[in-house]
């Protein structure tokens, strides 16, 4: 057996397991046990607690590097990283996570964690206060990785439960209209964008994408031509679909969409001459983009046309919902289409456009 520990204290002997990157364990001396180690897989009680110990999970190590000590941030965040609890998180999820524990580990990686108390987090989410969704995807995976050390035994409470997020920041726009995080693209700026990238450009492509069906970007990069089908609409007329499964939430909520293609996209696409066989928008290389890689693309050739920074993709599906809200369309109608689970997360996007609208039909009559 490997990993033990044994000595005599007070004429009684003790045996500890005591592994690198392990919790040391105390582990039942079988009666009558003379100090002969080969004896002690005699004792059923010794060896359910011995193999428990060694099957304790530890994260693997780089060759080279040095296992961080027991019970530091460094050792948890190395930990947590390893575990069932980070690996079975959303791909998606898992990347944001990774950044903000790995910069929490690169602080205060030789601190100990059972030493650390709320007042230690808000002052750290503090320092994030000008970027709020950033702080509050920071928060979230302190709360995750901590509620980990809780599970193995290194705190009692979660230093971060108890942190309220950040609200978004409010802007206001040139036109006088406020709203809450990312900036809803106007309809002039769309069209300025319309004029800057001609049909059969693939940024064109990628705005169309995102404005007819109001795509995520992480949907925009994924879909092509093997999620489309032939049918027909309501009326009869044939029309292509487009049947997806939305890639966020994809394997805790996964949301099916199945909705018609407009047309005017169907001309697009096919006036797109650089498109993939799996996906229509293709990388620099010929390959699929990832999500990173295309809002850096994205950006660039924003910055390139001249067009304002604030005009991000998920500002271009917002002013795609806020289309739909002022067609007339229904909270439900819109959500078949966007892929929302709850009204009140339409509502989010779309309030803006239904307050005018609504304001314009109140004062009918009056004007």
């Amino acid at each position: 057996m490997h990993y033990l520990q044994q000595w005599k204290q007070d004429g009684n002997w003790r045996i500890r397991f005591r592994r690198p990157g392990y919790k040391p364990v105390e582990l039942p001396v079988p009666r009558g046990y003379r100090g002969d180690k080969p004896t002690l897989g005699n004792s059923t009680e010794f060896l359910t607690a011995y193999l428990s110990a060694m099957a304790e999970p530890v994260a693997e190590i780089a060759p080279g590097d040095k296992r961080a000590a027991y019970g530091t941030v460094d050792w948890l965040v190395a930990e947590y990283l390893a575990s069932l609890d980070f690996m079975e998180r959303p791909e998606s999820m898992r990347e944001k996570i990774k950044r903000s524990v790995e910069a929490f580990r690169a602080k205060c990686g030789d601190l100990m964690v059972a030493v650390i108390e709320a007042d230690h987090i808000e002052k750290l989410f503090a320092k994030l206060i000008d970027t709020p969704m950033k702080a509050n995807k920071w928060l979230d995976a302190m709360k995750y990785r901590f509620a980990y050390a809780i599970k193995r035994k290194l705190l009692a409470i979660n230093p971060a439960v108890g942190i309220k997020k950040r609200k978004p920041k409010i802007h206001i726009d040139a036109d006088g209209t406020a709203e809450e995080g990312h900036h809803t693209w106007s309809v002039a700026e769309r069209a300025k964008a319309r004029e800057k990238f001609p049909v059969g450009t693939k940024m064109r492509l990628a705005i169309e994408l995102i404005n007819a069906l109001a795509f995520r970007r992480s949907d925009a990069i994924r879909v092509g031509p093997p999620k489309t089908y032939e049918g027909r609409l309501d009326d009869g007329r044939p029309a292509t679909f487009l049947r997806y499964v939305q890639w966020k939430n994809r394997t805790r909520k996964p949301v099916t969409v199945d909705t018609p293609i407009p047309a005017d996209l169907l001309a697009v696409i096919k006036a797109t001459k650089a498109t993939g066989l799996t996906t229509w928008l293709i990388g620099a290389r010929g390959g699929s983009f990832n999500d990173q890689s295309f809002t850096d693309w994205f950006s660039e050739e924003m910055a390139k046309a001249g067009m304002p920074v604030r005009c991000t993709p998920h500002g271009l599906r917002k002013r795609a919902l806020c289309d739909l809200a002022n067609d007339g369309k229904t909270i439900h109608e819109i959500m078949s289409v966007s892929g929302h689970l709850t009204a009140k997360e339409v509502m989010k996007y779309t309030e803006m456009a239904d307050r005018a609208r609504n304001a314009r039909a109140a004062m009918a009559g009056r004007v």
